[in-house]
């Protein structure tokens, strides 16, 4: 599973400007709020890089700072951005908990369209812990919050989502095409995610050729947006969709650019993932890893000169 907030960055916009035009007094006075904000940012920052516990820290303390001075809707967006933490890292029970409580704080705030998203974000953690029904009530609900939910690009995707751990392939592809179809040119993150979505259907499905397809162009697209998690998970991607055509050495190859990206994140679990993977293919292609070896050696030890998450 990949990416689940694509739409933080504007919802990141949206408090910006709430913050600078409202009438509030504590808006315009309280730096609170403002260190809140650029606590927001900084770990939106390091979540795009996959590092995932420099942005909780960044997270927790941008709530500290909102609940400090009880700004609700910074409160909402940081549980809604801790969620996500939990949500990549697989503690899905725990992010539906803080995706549950962003969606009440932004309900009762009378902000249906973030509350819409919030309990979205909450089924995509539902299904990912098996709760498929309670998943499809949660997307049913978000629906019945705001009605023009159910046509936006993400949430025609969790749709899919849905579908797929149903097994019901065919409805899922109908559902990401149209999510794609509907995403703007510019919208690069969206596209990103969406043309992943497709490719991992067209993996799950056993058609490679047309998996390879949508991963390059989610690499494309996910290059442009920087976000730099995404590309190490549409290179991985790749490299499984080469190795399943028993073309080890551009799964290689794949692998290895993957590799990079998560041992400079220090992504543990990716890391021994691919490793593992590499090394397979590496064998079946007759490849002499002596210089990679190198890099995870230095890196794994600590020794990066241009560490992407300080």
């Amino acid at each position: 599973m990949k990416r689940y907030l694509t739409a933080t960055s504007i919802l990141l916009m949206f408090y910006f400007l709430s913050c600078a035009v409202s009438n509030t007094p504590v808006d315009q006075t309280d730096k609170r709020i403002t260190q809140g904000m650029k606590q927001i940012s900084n770990g939106t920052d390091l979540y795009q890089k996959g590092c995932y516990d420099y942005a909780m820290a960044c997270f927790l303390r941008a709530h500290e700072l909102f609940a400090s001075c009880d700004h609700l809707k910074g409160i909402a967006l940081s549980m809604n951005d801790m969620g996500n933490i939990y949500l990549k890292t697989g503690d899905f029970e725990t992010a539906a908990l803080f995706f549950d409580e962003a969606h009440h704080i932004n309900l009762d705030m009378g902000d249906s369209d973030s509350a819409a998203k919030a309990l979205s974000n909450k089924a995509v953690a539902l299904m990912e812990a098996g709760k498929l029904d309670a998943a499809e009530k949660s997307l049913d609900n978000a629906t019945l919050i705001c009605s023009d939910a159910s046509q936006h690009p993400d949430f025609l995707k969790y749709r899919a989502q849905l579908s797929i751990k149903k097994n019901n392939f065919k409805e899922a592809e109908i559902l990401l095409l149209d999510a794609l179809s509907s995403i703007g040119s510019k919208e690069f993150s969206s596209i990103g995610s969406t043309n992943f979505a497709l490719g991992d259907l067209m993996k799950k499905s056993d058609r490679y050729n047309e998996a390879i397809s949508y991963f390059k162009a989610a690499l494309t697209a996910d290059k442009k947006s920087a976000i730099s998690i995404a590309i190490a998970e549409d290179l991985f991607a790749l490299g499984e969709s080469y190795f399943l055509l028993e073309k080890y050495d551009m799964a290689a190859d794949y692998f290895k650019r993957s590799l990079k990206i998560f041992l400079l994140t220090e992504n543990m679990e990716k890391i021994d993932a691919v490793k593992k993977a590499l090394s397979l293919a590496a064998e079946n292609a007759d490849i002499d890893l002596t210089l990679i070896q190198y890099f995870i050696v230095e890196w794994e030890k600590g020794v990066i000169l241009e560490h992407p998450c300080r």
